[in-house]
């Protein structure tokens, strides 16, 4: 539905890559210069990706297995009371909390992971509109998960105005309709 660009129609998703997080920063630039951190990850059990990292004075000197090499370069943001540290993206140099790893660590930006709601289809899309509408209208109290199920005899609710409620139910109406083309 809203894959961008050129990217096949399932991506990888931004859970799948291996990522440096904010949390790291703490951890491995808190210690001394040229300190030694192992960095590895794992799924299913089974060991994924592997590094030996440096800590110097710029970031995170990262080197793995065939020759592998990557300097993470961090910087530093004043705030009010203190400072806070960020990574910066190898590739474009922007500032950022999370870095993925695909071939080389680099930002959202430049790895392009899909959301969940990226690798799904139209009809998708159109259900989990419906199932957004129905809940601000009705909460937890329509408790069918058929898209398809008609909304017109279920009582409005009292924290919304009529003409608002006509308008949800149009809505739900047209979404449910673009579903039975689609399906």
């Amino acid at each position: 539905m809203a894959n961008f660009y050129n990217h096949p129609r399932t991506r990888k998703r931004n859970y799948h890559y291996p990522r440096l997080v904010t949390s790291d920063i703490k951890r491995y630039m808190s210690v001394p210069y040229g300190s030694k951190h192992y960095l590895s990850w794992s799924t299913s059990g089974q060991l994924v990706l592997e590094f030996e990292a440096i800590t110097t004075a710029y970031g995170l000197d990262l080197t793995g297995t065939e020759g592998f090499q990557q300097l993470i370069p961090t910087a530093w943001t004043k705030l009010r009371s203190g400072s806070r540290q960020w990574w910066l993206c190898p590739e474009c140099d922007c500032r950022c909390g999370v870095l993925y790893f695909s071939n080389v660590f680099a930002c959202r930006h430049c790895v392009k992971p899909a959301y969940d709601c990226q690798n799904g289809s139209r009809g998708d899309y159109l259900a989990r509109k419906i199932r957004e509408l129905r809940h601000k209208v009705w909460g937890r109290r329509f408790n069918t998960d058929d898209v398809l199920d008609s909304v017109c005899g279920l009582p409005k609710p009292d924290h919304i105005s009529d003409s608002e409620y006509r308008a949800i139910c149009e809505r739900i109406q047209k979404l449910q309709s673009e579903i039975n083309f689609f399906g």
